[in-house]
């Protein structure tokens, strides 16, 4: 035995199994990611272990987040509640850079 417990979860019509730590008399966990928009919605981005600022711009922003909300053209403004992820000066400084809109006033306010 490995230590996890397995389960099957579909990311972009794909079935793919994915460990949750076991852990005696508790839980395992999974961290997933995704965006919504009023018309659209983009994959469900799954995160092994702690998203932290060096991880969320390559694995969340850059590949998924960024594209979608270009996709969705003038007026897509990216809201975010205040994870140190989300407010690190890395992330800050690739959605300046990238020209992302982004909803201020929630940063420090949980969704």
């Amino acid at each position: 035995m490995d230590g996890c417990a397995y389960t099957d979860v579909v990311v972009n019509a794909q079935t793919m199994s994915v460990c949750f730590s076991v852990i005696p008399n508790g839980g395992g966990y999974v961290m997933v990611w995704a965006g919504v928009s009023l018309h659209t919605k983009t994959d469900l981005v799954i995160i092994h272990g702690n998203l932290n600022a060096v991880r969320y711009p390559q694995e969340v922003m850059l590949p998924v987040a960024i594209p979608h909300l270009r996709a969705g053209g003038r007026g897509m403004v990216l809201i975010q509640d205040g994870a140190p992820a989300h407010t690190a000066r890395a992330t800050q400084a690739l959605l300046q850079q990238q020209n992302v809109l982004l909803l201020l006033s929630l940063q420090s306010h949980p969704i």
